[in-house]
């Protein structure tokens, strides 16, 4: 008898040590792995067909999951689906249901009955994430029953069989109206997440729950208002590309994170006591530019700030700051200031240092740039091997900038009518300039070697005297690898500039 190879013994051992477990093990076994992948082992032996199937019944949660394949399978996916619901049909309830496949609205009726069983079960977390059918080019995703619908489905409204014992509800492509949000949030006591992304049919939504935690609106085109009526556990608040929303009025006593990008008509703070985190972004700029000095007079109380907003508002807020460096509104409690900003190659950029002055407390800086035409070729002299005390070259003059440098401190030619919006660098550097304490992390992204980028890391180094780490990144996506290489290798020379004390971190 010819003798098997070792290894081969060895998978014919293990395959004898799993056949001789029980069905209920392996069921176990199976319910820790995905069901699409669990679904996989029914090919392995007459054996395993079906204990798949027994692990639907065994689960607390369903996750409907199936790799993106734009439109080739839905027909396929929505059977897969309703057999799954059939077989978990003879379980009372249901902790968890998440769909997620691109489906349109021609499959709508289907999606019906998910959300009918979803109903049924009493699910405490609820997920309809389609979408794929936007990017594969279908302007009509499912839509959400409306609130007859809803309310036919819940019966009676505070029993298992209805929406009362939900918890967390996402929806992705899925139009769904405020009026059915409302309802859900009204007829939910216990509701803590609600996320809703691009719906066509959201247009209004008014928030009152006493339970609601944390709200998500995004790419709701036709968003014209949120209103934050009465939501007294609210803690986290994003809403960001709807690009037509008019409005937004918040009034939450526990709003600690708020997150807003697209127009702003008004300030939309009325009670918000113990907000911490901002995170703003605007493609939009005349309209933040209005309320900006409103905006940052509620600022005061922040921990964590992140602006991601065109040059033009961050050179307002410099230009009001050296105007009436006084009057301007003191971030007395900033821990963490994060700015994204995408301006000219050859900007002055020490104007992010006003925040900083005004931010005693601040820890940690980040600072991410991006510069219009970057990977373009350019005359502007970059940092040189051979630099100085100030770290410019030899022919750098008392400010600190190369010869072919102008006194605004611009490489090569700039144009004169910014000087008005934009301080000159060194009026700007004496307004700026303090003895900043407590900061202690600079990171700054983006970095090119150029002399502004070279000027504002600099001065950071100078009022910053507890600094304790420095983190230059140079890589940059849209720009030549030689451009990075180039960048990285300026990084580098600055360490003859920087104290030994200082962890100096080059990427």
């Amino acid at each position: 008898m010819k003798k098997l190879p070792y290894g081969r013994t060895r998978m014919l051992e293990m395959e004898d040590s799993i056949s001789a477990l029980s069905d209920e093990i392996l069921v176990s076994i199976l319910c820790c792995m995905p069901l699409r992948e669990a679904q996989k082992t029914s090919l392995l032996s007459r054996r395993w067909r079906n204990l798949w199937k027994r692990t639907i019944t065994a689960r607390d949660s369903l996750d409907l999951v199936w790799p993106v394949s734009y439109g080739a399978r839905r027909a396929e996916f929505v059977d897969w689906v309703h057999e799954v619901l059939r077989l978990r049909d003879s379980v009372e309830t249901l902790d968890g249901l998440r769909v997620s496949y691109d489906l349109n609205s021609t499959y709508n009726d289907h999606f019906s009955e998910w959300v009918a069983f979803a109903c049924k079960k009493g699910v405490k977390r609820l997920e309809f994430d389609l979408t794929g059918c936007n990017r594969a080019g279908h302007i009509f995703p499912c839509g959400f029953p409306e609130v007859e619908a809803v309310n036919a489905m819940s019966r009676p409204p505070a029993s298992p069989t209805s929406f009362y014992c939900l918890t967390d509800l996402c929806l992705i492509d899925i139009n769904v109206s405020g009026e059915t949000l409302h309802y859900l949030q009204l007829n939910s006591p216990f509701l803590e997440r609600l996320i809703a992304k691009n719906s066509q049919s959201l247009i209004d939504l008014n928030v009152v729950s006493a339970s609601l935690k944390h709200l998500e609106i995004a790419h709701c085109h036709l968003m014209n208002w949120v209103r934050i009526i009465s939501a007294p556990a609210l803690q986290r608040l994003d809403v960001y590309s709807c690009s037509r929303i008019a409005g937004l009025t918040i009034y939450a006593p526990n709003l600690v994170s708020f997150r807003y990008d697209g127009r702003l008509i008004d300030v939309p703070f009325n009670h918000v006591p113990v907000l911490s985190e901002v995170s703003l972004g605007s493609d939009y700029p005349k309209s933040l530019l209005r309320h900006t000095g409103q905006l940052f007079g509620h600022f005061s109380q922040l921990r964590r700030l992140k602006l991601n907003m065109e040059y033009s508002v961050f050179n307002y807020l410099a230009e009001r700051f050296y105007q009436a460096p006084r009057a301007f509104p003191a971030l007395s409690n900033l821990k963490e200031l994060e700015m994204t900003l995408s301006t000219r190659q050859d900007m002055c950029l020490l104007w992010p240092c006003a925040l900083v002055k005004a931010a005693p407390l601040l820890r940690r800086l980040v600072i991410k740039m991006t510069f219009e035409g970057l990977g373009e070729e350019s005359d502007e002299d970059e940092f040189d091997e051979e630099s100085d005390e100030d770290g410019f070259g030899e022919e750098s003059d008392e400010d600190g900038f190369g010869e072919d440098s102008d006194e605004d401190g611009f490489g090569g030619d700039s144009d004169e009518d910014l000087t008005m919006l934009v301080c000159e660098s060194w009026e700007i550097r004496e307004v700026t300039s303090c003895t900043h304490h407590f900061l202690e992390v600079v990171e700054l992204s983006g970095f090119t070697g150029r002399h502004n980028t070279v000027d504002l890391l600099l001065h950071l180094v100078e009022i910053a005297p507890s600094l304790k780490e420095l983190i230059i990144d140079g890589r940059n996506p849209f720009s030549f690898d030689e451009e990075t290489e180039g960048a990285s290798g300026y990084a580098q020379k600055l360490r003859a500039h920087v104290s030994e004390e200082i962890n100096l971190v080059v990427r």
